[in-house]
Order: C-alpha cells, then structure tokens, then sequence
C-alpha cells in the first residue's frame, strides 16, 4: 500500500490533508466501484465532471481523492470538506503513475511485452501467448477479445482497460503466478495515459494503415500516438523494439527506437531486416509454414 504523502510525492501534487499517514489500498475511475480504503479518481468528462459523483464515492469508503482544480472546486461546493485531496493540473499525465504505485508496480515484478500497429494485434498476441505456454510459462493476455490468464477469462474492458484497472489487472495475474504478460497497445491507450506506469520489457510495432482518424485526425498524428511506445521520456517507452519495416512508418518508427535506446530489432518480408520471412509452404495435411531467415 500507499500512503497519501507517499503518493503526494509521486504526482507532485497538494494534498488538502495534513495527516499524510492514511493508506490507500486500491484506485478507481468509478464511484459505485470503489471499497473501503480506495482512492477515487474524479477525471473531467464529455458531459459531467466525475467530482460530481465524489459524495457517492465518500459512502463507499473512499479514503481520498485524486482531481484537478475544476473538480477541487466542484467538491467544496458539494459541502464534502472531509474527504482528502490530491490536485493536480493534469489527471491523466499522473493516473498510471499513481495507480501502478497503489499496487506495487505489478508491471516491474512481471515482464510485459505491448503489441501495436493498426492490424494484426490480436493475432500476434495469441501467437505469442501460445509459444510461451508451449514453453511451459503462465501467460496473461489483454487485448481486444478480453482478457485471460492461461486460457481463462477474467473481468476486464476496453482493448487497453483505464490505468487503474490496467494495473490492478496486473497485480491480479502477478499474484496468480503469471510468468509473462502479453497485450495489446492501442494508440488511444499511448495517448489517454491508460499505459503510464506500465514498463514494457518488449514493444512490437506491426503497421500503420489509416484508422482511428475520427480521433487522432491525421496519420501523422496517429502515427506519434504509436510511437510515444518506443519514444524517450514519454513516460511508456519499452526497454527493447521489434519494429516490421516493410514500409516507410516502420522505418521511421526504427529511427526513433534506435534514438531512443531501444535496441530495435527489425523484421521483414522483403529480407533487409534482423529477420524476414522466407516463402511459404503448404504441407500435404494442410498444414502452413514459413521459412525463417536471419
């Protein structure tokens, strides 16, 4: 656990409590989702500010909470003056930090290998998951079909759930045993800061076809939302790259991996790679191959 001054510290914030000794057990974006001892996060939203729901939040337990001046603001107005606050000017910039810290940065304790690219990332996961349990490894999946720990489903939503459930999920699956944890990266969750204070052991960067654009508006745009994954002091960059260059986003998402640090290595299907494909082959069963060439 964290203590209020603890996590104070973490996020640069004020705390509106001078006893800093109050622990925090959990966090969450969801008033009705919070227990005794947990930290509720009151993000502004499209309609409504989530410090709206904060007394909601107090009757359920919630040992403080974590919010900006609008919704520092709005709970004073509330006539809620007993519950302590942490504020800050940017919740998402500091939620994954917080949340990672409240239970015991589960992502140092496990390696995570984060998958993104527009297509292909859930099949690489599961190609992934399968090798590691071939090998004999206890494997945790997060993507766009949900999320499991050796084949079994487990609660989750979104293809990269919100910080606090992204790490709460990994504590869950560090807890059970889990070797190896294998996930999907969107680029809304680069963004959003759903995956700050995740340390990603590997990144995988697959491809870049217009998607999304609706909320990233550009593909250059897009693209710099893929990259802050392989990016220095982003926040979410991966200590080691594998990046498909087949194209000109891979090559230039290469560049800004081998800037960084990452250790890029390359993949291909043209043979000017680490790594390319060879031609495939069909046995008489049906069977698929491809030939591996380094």
């Amino acid at each position: 656990m964290q203590t209020l001054k603890d996590l104070a510290v973490l996020c640069t914030s004020t705390c509106t409590s001078k006893d800093g000794s109050t622990e925090i057990s959990g966090i969450t974006l969801q008033s009705a989702a919070v227990q005794p001892g947990d930290m509720f996060a009151a993000l502004p939203g499209l309609h409504v500010h989530g410090a709206h729901f904060v007394e909601d939040a107090c009757q359920r337990g919630a040992s403080a909470v974590l919010t900006d001046p609008e919704g520092a603001r709005i709970v004073a107005s509330t006539g809620v003056n007993n519950i302590p606050l942490l504020v800050v000017d940017d919740i998402r910039a500091v939620l994954g930090r917080v949340s990672a810290a409240i239970y015991g940065n589960p992502s140092y304790d496990v390696p995570v290998i984060g998958i993104t690219g527009t297509s292909g990332k859930t099949t690489t996961s599961y190609l992934i998951e399968s090798a590691f349990r071939t090998a004999g490894h206890s494997v945790g999946m997060i993507g766009t079909t949900g999320s499991r720990i050796n084949g079994v489903r487990v609660p989750s939503s979104l293809t990269t759930p919100e910080a606090p459930d992204l790490q709460r999920l990994f504590a869950t699956m560090r807890d059970d045993g889990v070797h190896r944890i294998v996930m999907e990266v969107s680029s809304h969750s680069l963004l959003l800061g759903r995956v700050g204070g995740t340390r990603f052991r590997i990144g995988a960067f697959l491809n870049l076809s217009q998607d999304h654009l609706d909320f990233h508006h550009t593909m250059e745009e897009y693209f710099q939302a893929k990259a802050r994954l392989f990016t220095k002091d982003s926040g979410t960059c991966c200590d080691r790259a594998v990046i498909c260059i087949d194209d000109s986003w891979g090559l230039r998402m290469r560049d800004i991996a081998e800037a960084s640090g990452c250790t890029p290595v390359t993949v291909s299907t043209t043979g000017n790679a680490d790594y390319s494909a060879g031609p495939s082959s069909i046995a008489d069963d049906g069977t698929q191959g491809v030939s591996d060439h380094r």
